[in-house]
């Protein structure tokens, strides 16, 4: 055993503690590490939030933004639990926390917890997929088609954004509801995943979105929540991202992927984690942020 009456104080502690005994320049490193062990000994504080209905592709934007989708990357199973990482933006490493979209138990209570319980809650990622988005059980695809009112792709389309505009009011209550308690997050970025799919109407889904544009169902919610909480206290941002390519199916029609090459994907990324960035990156110059 060691003694300690001869072992230095400073290394009781992990080594993301030994700031002053570490080079100025190795800061970034040292924090990342001190994030990452408060993610390991269970003591997460969410920093931010990914949040979206199920099947809208949060874990695969998760898997992205952690640069683990490449040539042999899987789509993930059904996620039943939150996903908890830490992700390197704006050179410091972030607690991010998946929520998963289906309702499940437990939702509930994760989404009191990040949005409640944890201090440093600074931004929120809410991921839409302009109604291209089929429910991994197969009875609840045939029953929805045989019911004949949802038998077209257009259909379901319209059917899944209504269902959409409903999960994103929710997302925008708690927003405003964290806001008026302790003035977080700062930041919301509506990250419209699968843009390959609808890639020639483009223009029209950044209409829909952008609440800068014209209005529409989505975009008079967002402008409402901008309205409640002022600019200054909530930066709203949209982007428009595509995690991963696959084509689309309902009822016998398919909507192939419009964005073959990887590097227009890449590209889109790009800018999703720059905006990412720049949001984190105000937050960080707020009077009494850490």
């Amino acid at each position: 055993m060691t003694d300690s009456i001869n072992v230095p104080w400073s290394k009781f502690l992990p080594t993301a503690l030994k700031l002053p005994y570490s080079a100025y320049t190795h800061r970034h490193k040292i924090q990342r590490l001190w994030t990452q062990l408060h993610l390991k000994v269970g003591n997460p504080n969410t920093r931010i939030a990914i949040l979206g209905r199920s099947g809208v592709g949060k874990s695969l934007l998760h898997s992205q933004m952690r640069d683990l989708v490449n040539n042999s990357f899987q789509i993930p199973r059904l996620s039943t639990d939150v996903e908890r990482s830490t992700v390197t933006i704006a050179n410091w490493a972030r607690i991010v926390s998946v929520v998963p979209g289906q309702a499940v138990q437990q939702r509930s209570q994760w989404l009191h917890e990040i949005f409640h319980s944890h201090s440093a809650l600074e931004g929120v990622i809410h991921v839409v997929d302009f109604g291209f988005n089929v429910p991994r059980n197969k009875r609840v695809i045939e029953k929805h088609i045989k019911d004949g009112a949802l038998d077209t792709l257009e259909k379901w389309r319209q059917h899944n954004l209504e269902i959409e505009l409903a999960d994103f009011r929710k997302t925008c209550d708690l927003i405003i509801a964290s806001h008026h308690r302790c003035n977080r997050p700062h930041w919301l970025t509506i990250a419209v995943n699968k843009c390959d799919l609808f890639w020639d109407n483009i223009d029209k889904s950044q209409k829909y979105y952008e609440p800068l544009g014209r209005s529409s169902p989505f975009t008079q919610i967002v402008r409402k929540l901008i309205h409640e909480l002022g600019r200054k206290n909530l930066q709203v941002r949209v982007c428009p991202v595509s995690s991963f390519n696959e084509e689309f199916t309902w009822n016998n029609e398919t909507t192939k992927s419009l964005l073959t090459r990887t590097r227009d994907r890449q590209a889109m990324f790009r800018h999703f984690m720059r905006t990412i960035a720049s949001a984190c990156e105000a937050s960080d110059r707020r009077p009494g942020v850490k």
